[in-house]
């Protein structure tokens, strides 16, 4: 899975990417390295027993991000599985 963003412009809001994820069978969260696939700690009744749903999969629980500002002619490309947006809220002041 990819996602690629290409900028036209230098104006417009920035991209964020978070490395987390969404269990596309349970909506649960769950951070970069981890298996959407492998049911964790759940009972018979499919219910999740984990006591930190932000720790799945690799042992990792510090959320990491990154920003992309536009530049004309920039091309951005990152697993699509990734949370990801461009808030207007991060746009520059001479911008809006």
């Amino acid at each position: 899975h990819f996602s690629t963003v290409m900028y036209l412009s230098n104006i417009g809001a920035p991209t964020v990417a978070l490395n987390y994820r969404i269990n596309t069978f349970t909506g649960d969260y769950i951070l970069s390295g981890g298996d959407d696939h492998q049911d964790g700690n759940r009972d018979e009744n499919g219910n999740n027993n984990n006591n930190n749903n932000n720790n799945r999969g690799n042992g990792e629980t510090t959320v990491k991000g990154y920003v992309s500002w536009p530049k004309k002619g920039k091309h951005l490309s990152f697993d699509g599985r990734f949370l990801y947006a461009a808030p207007s809220d991060f746009m520059k002041k001479e911008h809006i």
